[in-house]
């Protein structure tokens, strides 16, 4: 038979009381002027003992974390003293719950702190990745105004070469036919430059480093290729040492 539940709480007394020890106790002449008397919430389940044999719903005392179950002390004696186990980690229950409700403070904090960090965090691959450059320069390359889309271009002339554009943000496609001499590039200096000016993605990056990188590809592709090939890129170019999918 399970013990009477707590129902009221004095404050003149400083305890809780179940409805018959309330009665009982302020009966006597002492007592009856107590009239701060308020009548105690059922607790919630989570917060009472768990423990196979706990009869009187006992208020947790700590929190197993081997067994995942909150338990009185006496309960706790019972189940792991007498049943020796003893390597089981335990925290004090009020700690316990001081801890869940620091943790849930901290992760609403982290997301009503800065909600573009965490519109980024959640942004696709594609939206953050670099864009793709392609240049075709020959008698029969395809102008701007008549090629398809890019991606469709690429993927099924130079299938080998790109079979996913998943972690670039964007392609784009000069095709330069030269119909006579010299060459004219105002096409691809012009998607270049709208290239370096965007920054939507990621930060611009310093003239100097550009040219640095485009200059050592210049000299790398320029002649015959080495079987050793050196780094294409300057330190300076990649800020992150982890290798990407766009890489």
């Amino acid at each position: 038979m399970k013990a009477p539940r707590a129902r009221v709480f004095c404050s003149e007394c400083g305890t809780n009381q179940c409805e018959a020890c309330e009665l009982l106790i302020h009966e006597e002449p002492r007592f009856r002027h107590h009239q701060d008397r308020s009548p105690l919430e059922p607790p919630d389940p989570f917060l009472l003992c768990q423990g196979a044999h706990c009869s009187a719903e006992n208020l947790a005392d700590l929190r197993c974390q081997t067994c995942q179950r909150s338990l009185c002390y006496a309960c706790d004696q019972r189940e792991h003293l007498v049943n020796r186990k003893l390597a089981h980690t335990k925290t004090r229950f009020q700690h316990y719950l001081e801890r869940l409700q620091r943790e849930e403070e901290e992760e609403e904090e982290y997301l009503s702190a800065d909600g573009s960090f965490t519109e980024a965090a959640m942004m696709s691959l594609q939206l953050m990745g670099p864009d793709i450059l392609s240049d075709a320069r020959s008698l029969e390359a395809q102008e701007n105004r008549k090629a398809p889309r890019p991606s469709s271009f690429l993927l099924v002339d130079d299938k080998e070469v790109l079979q996913s554009i998943d972690a670039f943000s964007a392609l784009d496609y000069v095709g330069i036919q030269t119909k006579q001499l010299p060459t004219c590039f105002d096409g691809l200096r012009e998607v270049v430059e709208k290239i370096v000016d965007n920054s939507t993605v990621r930060s611009a990056r310093p003239v100097e480093v550009i040219f640095q990188a485009l200059r050592l590809l210049n000299e790398k592709f320029s002649g015959d290729i080495d079987r050793s090939i050196p780094s294409s890129f300057p330190d300076q170019f990649f800020t992150c040492q982890c290798t990407c999918i766009a890489c």
